[in-house]
């Protein structure tokens, strides 16, 4: 019945977001927690890792947040599952302060982005998914968000080896 009770919190939370409150004070693994209980259901055999920096509380929309990271796992997962062979099956989070600023880092050992994909992945519509598995919307999404708070995201990428999508929010003081 917790559970169940968490899921209905999480889903109202994340479908009616507050109206573009961007300074609102949270806990970034309560954003985190939320989003993992998301996608726990795709994660099949995926260990993720998580290295958190102790009492983080992040200035922003906790929805919004939740939403960026339920696309980036939500990606890794497919990228993870799309290996073949025997690499570890793996997702990593890690968090940093830096000044005023967290710095989160979500990293797979999945398939990669070639190079030349790179500059095109925050571009609405561009989808490297086969037809009808994506619309190419959810990483022009997350930088949409990720700059209504004052951050950056980025991705690097080596292809058949790893992804890593970082993006910063500000601290709360």
């Amino acid at each position: 019945m917790k559970r169940i009770r968490d899921i209905v919190t999480d889903l109202r939370a994340f479908a009616y977001p507050e109206s573009q409150n961007l300074r609102e004070r949270f806990e970034f693994p309560d954003a985190l927690e939320t989003a993992l209980r998301f996608t726990a259901n795709d994660r099949n055999g995926i260990d993720v890792d998580r290295e958190l920096t102790a009492n983080v509380s992040v200035m922003g929309s906790k929805s919004h947040i939740t939403q960026v990271l339920v696309n980036l796992l939500s990606n890794a997962q497919r990228a993870v599952d799309s290996v073949n062979g025997d690499r570890d099956a793996r997702i990593s989070i890690s968090t940093r302060t830096e000044a005023d600023r967290l710095t989160v880092k979500v990293r797979d050992t999945g398939v990669g982005i070639e190079s030349e994909v790179l500059s095109k992945i925050f571009d609405p519509f561009f989808t490297t998914t086969d037809v009808g598995q994506g619309m190419g919307l959810g990483l022009s999404i997350c930088h949409t968000i990720i700059r209504n708070h004052g951050g950056e995201i980025c991705v690097n990428s080596v292809k058949d080896e790893w992804t890593e999508v970082t993006f910063d929010l500000p601290l709360a003081q």
